[in-house]
């Protein structure tokens, strides 16, 4: 049961790295060399508010790590092979007595130039810590095909990786003179939402590593909605920099067994999510 509900909040963090940049209307497009290593500090301060928690006041907690993507191979047509790994994993504020052990955590997965992920692989391995896993993706930044300068604004559809729902992404370029580290940067706007079946993610989640589902029956809705800010260089096709707002709604239900009586509960979580690429 544990392992489930951590799978839960583990993939609210998927859905905002899945989330999503100059005045003449340019093309913006991620760019790969093959053997280049793009390192990201990543910071997490996030608020739960738990049933039962004394004096019904949210837990606090916090969460560092380096977010390491290397680029192994370049198709034809600019997609890039990427070998995205975690590191130096550091939570701070967590419950007195929880013997939670970070460990690194590797996926591999295509980028395209719009940003769209696809064969992603490793997502699933890690079934004691499935944060580590979730972080690996990275931010998703999504790009149209047709040029866009200021003030314009597009939408995009992506599935979530190994969840089966949808993240609706409405994108805005907000600026195309933001200057950080000396060089010139747009800044985009996204605002996500996304709604989970709980009891499909947790078969799904069984399905794919090949593990029963259990004698808990979870059932319930997971609805997540929030913003992501980044800055992204046109020139280099990089992200620079991504904070992100998001709050989690979690109503479900557990029960033992086919005949067992249900328990409803509600968690309320919110998420302040920082990203910045080393210099």
């Amino acid at each position: 049961m544990r392992k489930a509900i951590a799978a839960i909040f583990a993939s609210v963090f998927l859905f905002a790295s899945v989330s999503a940049v100059w005045s003449e209307p340019l093309i913006y497009k991620h760019k790969f060399t093959k053997g280049a290593l793009g390192k990201y500090r990543v910071k997490t301060v996030l608020n739960m508010q738990m049933p039962g928690s004394r004096d019904n006041k949210p837990m606090t907690m916090s969460m560092t790590l380096t977010l390491m993507q290397r680029t192994t191979e370049v198709s034809q047509d600019g997609m890039g092979l990427i070998k995205s790994t975690i590191t130096d994993m550091k939570y701070g504020n967590m419950p007195a007595g929880n013997n939670y052990k970070p460990k690194n955590a590797s996926i591999t997965m295509f980028v395209a130039k719009d940003g769209r992920r696809s064969n992603i692989q490793g997502l699933d391995a890690n079934t004691e810590n499935p944060f580590e896993s979730a972080y690996t993706v990275g931010e998703q930044i999504m790009f149209p095909a047709k040029p866009i300068s200021v003030g314009d604004t597009w939408d995009s559809v992506v599935q979530i990786p190994g969840y089966g729902a949808d993240m609706h992404i409405a994108s805005t370029l907000l600026s195309d003179s933001e200057t950080i580290w000396g060089q010139k940067a747009s800044k985009i706007k996204q605002v996500y939402s996304a709604n989970v079946d709980l009891e499909k993610l947790v078969k799904q989640m069984a399905a794919d590593r090949g593990q029963p589902v259990g004698s808990f029956n979870i059932t319930g809705t997971m609805d997540l909605s929030g913003t992501t800010v980044c800055l992204f260089s046109q020139s280099k096709g990089l992200l620079l920099t991504a904070t992100s707002q998001q709050k989690a709604i979690i109503k479900m239900s557990m029960s033992m067994g086919a005949n067992g009586s249900s328990t409803p509960m509600e968690f309320n979580q919110e998420a302040t999510i920082t990203s910045t690429r080393f210099k």
